[in-house]
């Protein structure tokens, strides 16, 4: 079994959901340099950023700071 990074967990989602950095970054307020820092593991996002783009990607935060459970599996607690 294969461990993602949080930045791997970040592009992951956000190629499931079929989207650009670039439009990331225009959703989240985030410069896409910042977002490709994260995806990069270069930067380690803060708590509001993670929560911003986790609800933008429509993933949990958990998922994406541990891989906790599945990425989606209730879309009622994305938080």
């Amino acid at each position: 079994m294969t461990i993602l990074t949080i930045g791997q967990r970040i592009a992951k989602a956000r190629h499931d959901k079929k989207m650009s950095q670039l439009k990331l970054s225009h959703y989240t307020n985030l410069s896409q340099a910042m977002i490709s820092a994260y995806e990069n593991d270069y930067i380690v996002p803060t708590e509001k950023s993670l929560r911003i783009i986790a609800q933008h990607l429509e993933v949990k935060v958990g998922w994406l700071t541990h891989g906790d459970g599945n990425d989606r599996d209730d879309p009622t607690e994305l938080v």
